[in-house]
């Protein structure tokens, strides 16, 4: 099973990295995607760092570049998965191991 996650990312700069790893450790993780949503810290430049260090992640934003909430920025990572299966990680959150096993 392969799974898109979704991380809306806004004011996380503490905080996403963690969350992109515990995603990374998943087995089923496919493609992570990092939405930024108009931060005025800088996560739009950790996003685009992780981007280029894992091939899995993928850094994308509003084209506005404001901040549109967590409820639009899952569905712009929604639009942008190529997974059959989607999950949400909020970018101050964790998975846990074995997250998606069944």
């Amino acid at each position: 099973m392969d799974v898109s996650v979704i991380i809306p990312v806004y004011n996380a700069e503490r905080f996403v990295r963690e969350a992109v790893e515990s995603a990374l450790a998943q087995e089923e993780t496919a493609e992570i995607i990092l939405v930024e949503d108009g931060s005025p810290d800088n996560c739009w430049d950790i996003c685009q760092l992780l981007a280029v260090q894992h091939a899995k992640i993928t850094a994308i934003r509003h084209a506005d570049r404001k901040n549109h909430g967590a409820g639009a920025s899952r569905n712009l990572g929604i639009r942008n998965s190529h997974c059959e299966y989607v999950a949400f990680l909020d970018a101050d959150d964790l998975y846990l191991p074995n997250r998606f096993a069944v």
